[in-house]
């Protein structure tokens, strides 16, 4: 009933999302600030997670309409997969930071400053561990453990505090949010981030639209994944 009243109005319609809160914190309100200018009567519902693997079963259940954010390796017969970019972690501190204004810093030298960043027993969190270790340094005090681009933003801004952001949040969301990556290669593989839709079923005109939209905003960031590549 929905996509037939879509038909009638393309200017009108609900789309239900399903991410993760980094992919929250930058592409999609990107996407979801073009859709909206562009159909203002569009209705967006969007449901956050830890990882966008803990909403297949929404997706499913048809709770959601699509899933967008880093995509695990896993083996679902049932769904399609289409990849956008690859996301890479950088070490990010507030613009006001006096590490910002250093051309070279080492990891080690980092090894004692104010930290915020996920709990090892997440999935980057476990990655952020690995990385210092395969670095040869013990893991930083953790002071703040958790997730939340507000927490982390307000810690940030102090201008004490480090953490590990995904590149997609730096560039769309960076600038507003006064972060800044600092010049260090963290030793974590890019990881795919896409979208995820059911298999045997016909995209309704939204979701469409959506994932037109994603791939767009997603190209300069495909593009400095294959220039790193090469």
């Amino acid at each position: 009933m929905k996509d037939i009243g879509f038909l009638l109005d393309p200017m009108a319609g609900e789309l239900r999302i399903g991410s993760n809160h980094a992919i929250g914190g930058g592409l999609l309100p990107a996407i979801l600030d073009r859709l909206s200018s562009q159909r203002p009567r569009i209705v967006f519902r969007v449901k956050l997670g830890d990882e966008v693997v803990l909403h297949y079963h929404d997706l499913r259940e048809r709770n959601v309409d699509l899933l967008l954010g880093r995509l695990l390796e896993l083996k679902e017969d049932d769904v399609n997969v289409e990849v956008l970019f690859e996301e890479r972690l950088y070490i990010v501190a507030g613009a006001n930071n006096p590490w910002t204004r250093r051309r070279k810093v080492a990891l080690k030298e980092l090894l004692q400053e104010p930290w915020t960043i996920l709990p090892p027993d997440t999935y980057v969190g476990a990655l952020i561990v690995d990385a210092f270790r395969a670095s040869g340094l013990a893991v930083p005090h953790n002071t703040v453990a958790g997730y939340g681009l507000e927490l982390q933003s307000a810690l940030l801004g102090t201008g004490r505090f480090l953490s590990v952001l995904p590149g997609s949040l730096l560039r769309f969301s960076g600038k507003r949010c006064g972060l800044r990556a600092l010049p260090i290669d963290l030793p974590i593989p890019p990881r795919p981030v896409g979208v995820v839709t059911l298999k045997n079923r016909t995209l309704s005109p939204l979701a469409t639209l959506f994932i037109e939209c994603a791939r767009n905003l997603s190209k300069p960031l495909a593009a400095m994944s294959t220039t790193r590549k090469r």
